[in-house]
């Protein structure tokens, strides 16, 4: 529930016009009174991307957001980021909501958390959570594409294909 809830909050910061780029459990805000409501918060990292030229202090060639949580192309180059890379960083969050880990093992040192990030394929959920259906694992994966183009069309795409899944 709180990952469909998640994407579409998503779909409509993209539909404005948004990137969040800083998605991560601690920015979801989640009311657990009666039916759980979750928000996104902290758009301190988010820009435009299609009618901002610049954006706050973000430069090209610079890397902002969480490392667990962050595609490629976004150590890459954070200025450039589009929705897909709140998609990889939404399944991350929802891998890691679903298993407590992230989506790599913890690294020895600093240097080689941009090496999985860029080079490592993720620890395949169903290895943590063997009681997960298939299905969703399939969905989470194809989010978590290290090629923004092998994932979902959109973030209402990924929500449509785990919202069989959710409990609601």
């Amino acid at each position: 529930d709180w990952g469909v809830q998640l994407l579409s909050a998503l779909s409509h910061a993209h539909e404005e016009g948004f990137v969040h780029r800083d998605v991560k459990p601690s920015n979801l805000l989640v009311r657990t009174v009666g039916a759980d409501v979750v928000k996104l918060s902290d758009f301190g990292l988010a820009r435009a991307y299609e009618s901002s030229r610049m954006s706050g202090l973000t430069m090209t060639g610079t890397a902002g957001g969480t490392p667990k949580y962050m595609p490629p192309e976004q150590y890459l180059d954070m200025r450039t980021a589009k929705p897909p890379a709140d998609q990889y960083s939404a399944a991350a969050t929802i891998y890691f909501l679903l298993t407590a880990q992230p989506i790599f093992p913890r690294p020895a040192g600093y240097e080689q958390v941009f090496r999985q990030i860029l080079q490592d394929d993720p620890i395949r959920i169903e290895t943590r959570r063997a009681d997960l259906p298939p299905g969703l694992c399939a969905a989470i994966h194809k989010a978590l594409s290290r090629e923004p183009q092998k994932r979902f069309k959109d973030a209402a795409a990924f929500a449509a294909a785990i919202k069989p899944f959710a409990s609601t």
